[in-house]
């Protein structure tokens, strides 16, 4: 088989995708298709009207039911339907689930629960999720990166500015911003708390949450992960100063409204 050069690759690549729209249009001219997603959208959903008290009864039992059809056999919840189960996406489907009244003694929650054991537990997740489960109490927010919502201000000439982002991360990493520098406190159906077990079953060790988002800085030192390394170290150093006084912004000479 002929080892084509990665530009060329990507050309066939290309040519491949405009050919595939080209099949999917109709002879009207126009294309149509089913917009989807993976659980972790329809799981935050859930999470977002519970936080904030509005009613899940109307599309609850219809949310239940599109999320366990697209559980895999081993009981996780994958990113796409042909790729591996997903920790973070299997964790938030399942919250989404309990939230709704699934009970964990369910035979598709106990297969949920055993894979993301196997898996690592809830230690494994991804940042997203960490931020998700740390507005229920579920994770510590000390176990959260640092977000200092000063960065908001940060100007255009800045080389770390909001304005050198996507569209798509910027409206997203704004309300990161602001809700980390609140830090809420949502209950859940257990009740509030900041140290809440209502996801307990699924750490392999419950009785330490605040487990660190990134390896020790010696160990990326170790193996020259300079990038990873880089921001690790800052993220210690906003750690510390974030403790020690209240927040600039709380300071800053807004304009009268």
């Amino acid at each position: 088989m002929e080892d084509k050069s990665l530009p060329t690759q990507a050309q066939d690549a290309l040519e491949q995708a405009v050919q595939f729209s080209f099949d999917q249009q109709h002879e009207d001219g126009h294309w149509v298709a089913e917009v989807s997603s993976d659980a972790t959208f329809t799981s935050q959903y859930v999470m977002f009207k519970y936080a904030v008290g509005l009613d899940l009864a109307s599309d609850g039992d219809a949310i239940k039911l599109w999320l366990l059809r697209d559980q895999k056999e081993d009981g996780s919840w994958g990113l796409a339907p042909e790729l591996p189960g997903n920790v973070s996406t299997t964790v938030e489907a399942y919250l989404a689930l309990k939230i709704l009244g699934v009970s964990a003694d369910e035979t598709t929650m106990l297969k949920a629960r055993d894979f993301m054991i196997d898996n690592g537990g809830l230690a494994k997740v991804r940042f997203f999720t960490r931020f998700f489960l740390a507005t229920f109490g579920l994770i510590p927010w000390e176990a959260i990166p640092q977000l200092p919502a000063e960065l908001i201000l940060m100007p255009a000439s800045c080389p770390l500015n909001i304005y050198n982002l996507s569209s798509w991360a910027r409206s997203t990493i704004i309300p990161v911003l602001i809700v980390a520098h609140h830090k809420p406190l949502y209950a859940l159906p257990n009740g509030r708390s900041p140290d809440n077990d209502f996801l307990d079953e699924l750490w392999v060790d419950p009785k330490n949450k605040n487990v660190p988002f990134a390896p020790p800085l010696s160990t990326l030192a170790w193996e020259k992960e300079w990038i990873q390394l880089f921001f690790t170290a800052v993220d210690k150093i906003l750690a510390i100063a974030g403790g020690s006084g209240t927040s600039r912004l709380e300071k800053w000479p807004w304009p009268n409204a």
